[in-house]
């Protein structure tokens, strides 16, 4: 987790997940190696893990405690 330079504070933050937003989560995978990204009004997050052979599907999920998740799309790039 990297704090932008323009964070405005953790009370702004709050405010604005309260409030609700478009959320962007990007999973890539490049060789054994998944990478989660995501940015959330100052907050950068950034999770590798190495895969051992893939060979079949991946599936993810979304979920939160005391979140409404709602309007999903998945863009599938190649």
């Amino acid at each position: 987790m990297v704090k932008h330079r323009d964070f405005p504070g953790w009370d702004a933050w709050m405010e604005y997940n309260h409030k609700g937003y478009d959320a962007v989560v990007t999973f890539r995978l490049q060789n054994q190696d998944l990478t989660i990204i995501s940015d959330n009004c100052g907050i950068f997050v950034k999770n590798t893990v190495e895969m051992n052979s893939i060979g079949r599907p991946l599936y993810a999920s979304i979920t939160g405690d005391e979140v409404a998740i709602t309007n999903i799309r998945v863009i599938k790039k190649a």
